[in-house]
């Protein structure tokens, strides 16, 4: 009795091996070779830094009768895990580095983390492209002046017929044209020779753009002038260059005549006339004030009136005193 439990001992030992190493294979193979996606083969073996003091792995799972797979096992590894290691896929270890010195052994298989994935680049920017810079006003309004110009050109007013009435045939007077001075003969113009934009446009190329028309710069097309562009209006003569020498101003148009005043300009005239009359005054000395208003005039001779009345009055009083004291009767002086 004895002797039976011992020898099926030594029975069990090379099954549980075998058991191991079928296990073994059927993890890998199950489990798309030795390691799972997402790791790489380091070794079959482990790391030595597993067995020392501080260890750096750590059995998470035990499971000597059903096994482990290492697609399992390699989903154990979350934060600070950088390997996993599966042993004769009973146990799986999950390693926190991969210190100290490589121990091969054909019943374990330590597989690395990879890295995460880089970044994809970013796209390549578009070829650069010349575009005229527009602004969004001024797109707007052009847009809409041309839908006005559209609009009215397709519709068409109704005709109308008015009979015709015979006017009346007015006396013909006869004015003489008034004399109008010859205009100068204009200076020739010509183009700033090798003109040409910060943009590689020449003064044809504004006039055969569009950009400029009527010997100025064409509406809507002012954004395509200015220091911005290479002020083409001081250098084409299509957009506005002044020609050299620049010609003479016309002569100013003469006074109007006498007889030509409208009533309301000699109302005003007499108007003003009358507000200042009265205004100047003459010193003593010859001398003459201009521009006195009439009111101070007349404060001026009411204060002078006014004086001339009270010195009277003093005058008139100073003299009946003195008639007083002289014709009063001697009225004698009685004895002490």
């Amino acid at each position: 009795m004895g002797a039976a439990p011992c020898g099926s001992m030594r029975g069990v030992a090379p099954l549980s091996v075998v058991l191991s190493v079928v296990l073994a294979d059927r993890g890998r193979s199950l489990d798309r070779g030795p390691c799972p996606l997402g790791y790489s083969h380091v070794l079959d073996g482990y790391r030595s830094c597993a067995l020392d003091t501080t260890p750096c792995a750590q059995k998470v799972i035990d499971r000597p009768v059903e096994g482990v797979l290492m697609e399992e096992c390699g989903q154990q590894c979350g934060e600070g895990c950088v390997a996993v290691s599966l042993f004769l896929t009973k146990e799986c270890w999950l390693y926190s580095s991969l210190s100290g010195e490589e121990m091969n052994d054909e019943q374990s298989v330590l597989c690395a983390r990879d890295p995460p994935p880089a970044p994809p680049p970013p796209p390549a920017p578009p070829p650069a492209v010349r575009h005229w810079p527009v602004d969004p006003a001024v797109a707007a309004a052009a847009a809409a002046a041309a839908a006005a110009a559209a609009a009215a050109a397709t519709t068409t007013a109704p005709a109308v017929v008015t009979p015709a009435i015979p006017a009346p045939v007015a006396p013909v007077v006869v004015v003489a044209a008034p004399t109008v001075a010859a205009a100068p003969a204009e200076a020739p113009c010509f183009d700033t020779p090798g003109w040409s934009n910060q943009y590689g446009s020449s003064c044809a190329a504004y006039k055969e753009e569009g950009h400029c028309a009527q010997g100025g710069i064409a509406p809507a097309h002012e954004w395509a002038a200015g220091p911005g562009f290479g002020s083409p209006e001081q250098n084409c003569c299509a957009c506005g260059k002044l020609p050299w020498p620049p010609p003479r101003p016309p002569p100013p148009p003469p006074p109007p005549a006498p007889d030509e005043l409208t009533t309301a300009s000699r109302k005003d005239a007499a108007i003003d006339h009358l507000k200042n009359a009265g205004s100047d005054i003459r010193l003593a000395s010859g001398a003459v004030l201009d521009g006195v208003p009439p009111n101070a005039i007349l404060a001026l001779v009411a204060g002078a009136c006014t004086g001339l009345l009270l010195l009277a009055v003093g005058c008139c009083l100073t003299l009946a005193l003195i008639l007083t004291l002289t014709l009063a009767p001697n009225t004698p002086k009685p004895l002490p």
